[in-house]
Protein backbone atom coordinates (compact mmCIF):
# COMPACT_ATOMS: atom_id res chain seq x y z
CA UNK A 1 0.00 0.00 0.00
CA UNK A 2 2.68 2.24 1.09
CA UNK A 3 4.77 1.79 -2.50
CA UNK A 4 1.05 2.33 -4.56
CA UNK A 5 0.50 -1.33 -4.83
CA UNK A 6 -2.03 -3.99 -3.28
CA UNK A 7 -1.71 -6.95 -1.68
CA UNK A 8 -2.40 -8.50 -4.90
CA UNK A 9 -2.15 -12.89 -5.17
CA UNK A 10 -5.16 -13.28 -3.09
CA UNK A 11 -4.01 -11.28 -0.33
CA UNK A 12 -7.05 -8.53 0.11
CA UNK A 13 -9.64 -11.48 -0.22
CA UNK A 14 -7.73 -13.79 1.84
CA UNK A 15 -7.40 -11.47 4.68
CA UNK A 16 -11.24 -10.34 4.46
CA UNK A 17 -12.14 -13.85 4.69
CA UNK A 18 -10.09 -14.55 8.08
CA UNK A 19 -10.49 -11.42 9.90
CA UNK A 20 -13.26 -9.73 8.29
CA UNK A 21 -13.85 -6.22 6.45
CA UNK A 22 -12.93 -3.78 9.14
CA UNK A 23 -9.69 -5.42 9.77
CA UNK A 24 -8.95 -6.33 6.32
CA UNK A 25 -9.56 -2.92 5.74
CA UNK A 26 -7.65 -1.33 8.60
CA UNK A 27 -4.77 -3.59 7.52
CA UNK A 28 -4.84 -3.22 3.96
CA UNK A 29 -5.33 0.65 3.58
CA UNK A 30 -2.82 1.54 6.51
CA UNK A 31 -0.45 -0.98 5.33
CA UNK A 32 0.36 -2.21 8.43
CA UNK A 33 3.02 -5.24 9.14
CA UNK A 34 2.04 -7.51 11.84
CA UNK A 35 5.14 -9.43 13.56
CA UNK A 36 3.88 -13.37 14.43
CA UNK A 37 3.02 -12.81 17.80
CA UNK A 38 0.33 -9.68 16.65
CA UNK A 39 -0.82 -12.12 13.73
CA UNK A 40 -1.68 -14.63 15.99
CA UNK A 41 -3.76 -12.84 18.53
CA UNK A 42 -6.13 -11.50 15.58
CA UNK A 43 -6.53 -14.95 14.23
CA UNK A 44 -4.69 -13.86 10.81
CA UNK A 45 -2.32 -17.31 11.39
CA UNK A 46 -3.03 -20.38 13.77
CA UNK A 47 -0.19 -20.83 15.91
CA UNK A 48 3.42 -18.94 16.37
CA UNK A 49 6.74 -21.17 17.11
CA UNK A 50 10.25 -20.26 17.16
CA UNK A 51 11.88 -21.26 13.77
CA UNK A 52 13.70 -23.60 16.40
CA UNK A 53 10.88 -25.27 17.96
CA UNK A 54 9.17 -25.57 14.42
CA UNK A 55 9.08 -29.20 13.23
CA UNK A 56 8.49 -30.31 16.93
CA UNK A 57 5.58 -28.13 17.08
CA UNK A 58 4.40 -29.25 13.91
CA UNK A 59 4.81 -32.93 14.61
CA UNK A 60 3.00 -32.26 17.48
CA UNK A 61 0.33 -30.69 15.54
CA UNK A 62 0.25 -34.09 13.33
CA UNK A 63 -0.05 -36.93 16.10
CA UNK A 64 -2.43 -34.94 17.57
CA UNK A 65 -4.16 -34.80 14.60
CA UNK A 66 -4.03 -38.23 13.80
CA UNK A 67 -5.16 -39.31 16.60
CA UNK A 68 -8.75 -37.93 16.32
CA UNK A 69 -11.78 -39.41 14.40
CA UNK A 70 -11.15 -39.52 10.92
CA UNK A 71 -14.80 -39.70 9.63
CA UNK A 72 -15.17 -36.81 12.08
CA UNK A 73 -13.06 -34.47 11.20
CA UNK A 74 -13.79 -35.20 7.36
CA UNK A 75 -17.60 -34.45 7.98
CA UNK A 76 -16.34 -31.15 10.09
CA UNK A 77 -14.78 -30.21 7.37
CA UNK A 78 -17.46 -30.86 4.87
CA UNK A 79 -20.02 -28.85 7.59
CA UNK A 80 -17.49 -25.43 7.28
CA UNK A 81 -16.22 -25.81 3.44
CA UNK A 82 -20.03 -25.94 2.32
CA UNK A 83 -22.18 -24.81 4.99
CA UNK A 84 -19.74 -22.03 5.35
CA UNK A 85 -20.95 -20.85 2.08
CA UNK A 86 -24.56 -20.95 2.79
CA UNK A 87 -27.59 -19.21 4.70
CA UNK A 88 -28.12 -20.66 8.28
CA UNK A 89 -30.92 -22.82 7.36
CA UNK A 90 -28.84 -24.15 4.62
CA UNK A 91 -25.71 -24.39 6.48
CA UNK A 92 -27.84 -26.45 9.25
CA UNK A 93 -28.94 -29.04 6.67
CA UNK A 94 -25.62 -29.66 5.54
CA UNK A 95 -25.10 -30.54 9.72
CA UNK A 96 -27.72 -32.94 9.66
CA UNK A 97 -26.49 -34.73 6.90
CA UNK A 98 -22.92 -35.04 8.43
CA UNK A 99 -24.32 -36.06 11.73
CA UNK A 100 -26.87 -38.72 9.87
CA UNK A 101 -24.17 -40.09 7.78
CA UNK A 102 -21.80 -40.47 10.92
CA UNK A 103 -24.29 -41.96 13.07
CA UNK A 104 -24.96 -44.61 10.21
CA UNK A 105 -20.77 -45.19 10.09
CA UNK A 106 -21.02 -45.69 13.73
CA UNK A 107 -20.77 -49.67 13.16
CA UNK A 108 -17.06 -48.99 10.84
CA UNK A 109 -14.42 -48.17 13.47
CA UNK A 110 -11.82 -50.18 11.39
CA UNK A 111 -11.99 -48.14 8.46
CA UNK A 112 -11.29 -44.52 10.63
CA UNK A 113 -8.45 -46.78 12.26
CA UNK A 114 -7.23 -47.93 9.21
CA UNK A 115 -7.29 -44.78 7.44
CA UNK A 116 -5.42 -43.27 10.86
CA UNK A 117 -2.54 -45.69 10.67
CA UNK A 118 -2.38 -44.96 7.01
CA UNK A 119 -1.89 -41.45 7.83
CA UNK A 120 0.46 -41.81 10.79
CA UNK A 121 3.04 -43.61 8.24
CA UNK A 122 2.82 -40.97 5.68
CA UNK A 123 3.74 -38.28 8.31
CA UNK A 124 6.39 -40.36 9.87
CA UNK A 125 7.70 -40.72 6.13
CA UNK A 126 7.29 -36.71 5.90
CA UNK A 127 8.98 -35.86 8.73
CA UNK A 128 12.14 -37.99 8.82
CA UNK A 129 12.88 -36.93 4.65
Amino acid sequence: MRRGLIAAGGGTQRTVRLLGRTRALNLSLRGLMLDADRAEQIGLITQAVDVGELEAATQALAEELLGLPTLTMAAIKRCINEGGDLDLAGGLAVEQREMSALRRNRGHPRRSARLRREARAAVRRAVTR
